[in-house]
C-alpha cells in the first residue's frame, strides 16, 4: 500500500524531530558537563575508524552508481559525487597520514591539514544541497570530476590564503566563522530533502535528510572540538561515523525500492501483455466463425442457385403443356422459399450478434433439423 502525501510528511518530519531533539539533548549535557565530551588518544583505533569511514562512504557511492543510467539522476549523480569527495578527504587525510604516522598527507602537503579537510565539507554540503533541490543536471562523471577539482581547488586556497588555525586571531570566533557555511548548507540541504522525500516518497532523500541533519550538529561539535587529523578521537568522529552510516542506510533503502518498482512495473506490463494476447486470441476465434459463416453461406447460396438454374434452363425448353413445366415451377418456388428462409437466418444470426435477438421456443420437427445440421457440416471446411 502506497502512503500519502500526508502520512510521508507526518512521518518524516517525526523522524527528522526525533532525531533533532535527542542530539540536542546530548549535545546540551556536553555542555554542561564538559568531562562528558568524548576524548580518546588511540592511534589504531583512529585509523580503523577513518577506513571503516572510507569504506562505507564507498560502499554507499558504489550502490548509488550501480543503477545509474546513461542520462541519470540528479540526486544520485550529485550524491555519488560528495560521495566521492568524503572518501577523498578521508583517504588522504585521515587514513594515509596516520598509517604513515604522518600529520599531513601527499596531497598537496599543506601546511596544515585542517584547511583541506575543511574544503571537503564545503564541497559536500554544497553538493548535497544540489542533490536536495535536484539541480543542475548533468552526468555522474561530471559530477565527480568537477567536484574532486573543487576541492582541490578550494582547499589549496584555503591553506594559502589563511593563516595557520593555532595561530588565527580569536581563534573560537575563526573557527565559529569557518565552521558555519557547512553548518548551513548542511541544514538547507536537510529541509529541502525532507521536502522531496514528502514529496515523491524517495527513501533516499528521508535518509539523506537525517544525515544532514546529523552534520549539522557534526558541525556544532567541530566548533566546541576542532578536527584533529592524528591520533584523538573525538565526538565529531562518532557523529561523522553516524552520518556515513545513515548515508549508506538511504542508499540501500533505494536501491530497495526501485527493485520493487522495477517489480512492479514489469508484472504490470506482464498483466497488459496478458491481455494483449487475450485480445488477439479472441479476434483469432472471431476470424474463424468469420470464414466459416463465410463458407457455410457460400454452399447455402450455391446449392438452391443451380438449382433456379437447372429450373429454368427446363422452363426455357419445354412447352407450357409439358407436365415438367409445372413441376419446374414448384421447384423454383420452393428454391425461392428456401433462399427467403436462409436470407432470415443470417438476419437471425447478425441481431443475435448485435443482443437484440429474441428466442420463442415452440415444437420443431427432427428430421428437418438433422437435415439442416447434415447440410451445415458437409458445408465445413477440411474432411469429414
Amino acid at each position: 500500500m502506497t502512503a500519502t502525501p500526508r502520512q510521508r510528511e507526518r512521518v518524516v518530519w517525526r523522524d527528522l524531530a526525533g532525531t533533532a531533539v535527542v542530539l540536542a539533548a546530548v549535545w546540551l549535557a556536553t555542555l554542561a558537563v564538559p568531562d562528558a565530551q568524548i576524548a580518546i588518544v588511540s592511534p589504531s583505533l583512529r585509523v580503523a575508524l577513518e577506513t571503516l569511514r572510507l569504506c562505507v562512504v564507498g560502499l554507499t557511492a558504489l550502490v548509488l552508481a550501480l543503477p545509474h543510467d546513461q542520462h541519470g539522476s540528479v540526486v544520485r549523480s550529485a550524491f555519488v559525487a560528495a560521495l566521492t569527495v568524503i572518501a577523498a578527504s578521508s583517504a588522504l587525510l585521515g587514513v594515509l597520514p596516520n598509517i604513515v604516522g604522518e600529520t599531513t598527507g601527499a596531497f598537496m602537503a599543506p601546511p596544515d591539514p585542517f584547511y583541506p579537510w575543511l574544503a571537503s565539507r564545503y564541497v559536500a554540503g554544497a553538493l548535497f544541497v544540489s542533490a536536495a533541490v535536484q539541480w543542475p543536471r548533468a552526468r555522474m562523471r561530471v559530477y565527480v570530476m568537477v567536484a574532486l577539482a573543487a576541492f582541490i581547488a578550494l582547499g589549496a586556497a584555503l591553506t594559502a590564503i589563511m593563516p595557520p588555525i593555532d595561530d588565527a586571531a580569536g581563534t573560537a570566533m575563526w573557527m565559529v566563522s569557518l565552521e558555519l557555511p557547512p553548518l548551513v548548507l548542511f541544514a538547507f540541504g536537510a529541509w529541502l530533502a525532507a521536502r522531496h522525500a514528502v514529496a515523491d516518497g524517495s527513501a533516499l532523500e528521508r535518509w539523506l535528510a537525517l544525515s544532514l541533519l546529523v552534520g549539522v550538529f557534526t558541525q556544532l561539535q567541530a566548533i566546541r572540538q576542532p578536527d584533529v587529523l592524528g591520533p584523538l578521537v573525538t565526538g565529531t568522529d562518532l557523529l561523522r561515523m553516524i552520518s556515513t552510516a545513515l548515508l549508506l542506510v538511504g542508499a540501500t533503502a533505494q536501491v530497495r525500492q526501485m527493485s520493487r518498482d522495477r517489480v512492479r512495473v514489469m508484472r504490470m506490463q506482464r498483466h497488459e501483455l496478458d491481455e494483449r494476447d487475450a485480445m488477439v486470441r479472441e479476434l483469432a476465434r472471431y476470424v474463424s466463425r468469420e470464414e466459416t459463416f463465410r463458407a457455410v453461406v457460400h454452399h447455402e447460396l450455391s446449392t438452391p442457385v443451380a438449382t433456379i438454374r437447372a429450373y429454368a434452363h427446363v422452363l426455357g425448353h419445354v412447352d407450357a403443356e409439358d407436365g415438367r413445366w409445372r413441376d419446374a415451377l414448384a421447384g423454383l418456388i420452393a428454391e425461392a422459399a428456401r433462399l427467403h428462409e436462409l436470407i432470415r437466418r443470417i438476419d437471425e444470426l447478425r441481431a443475435l450478434e448485435s443482443a437484440d435477438l429474441r428466442c420463442t421456443l415452440r415444437p420443431v420437427r427432427a428430421l428437418p433439423l438433422l437435415q439442416d445440421l447434415a447440410r451445415y457440416t458437409r458445408a465445413l471446411p477440411g474432411p469429414h
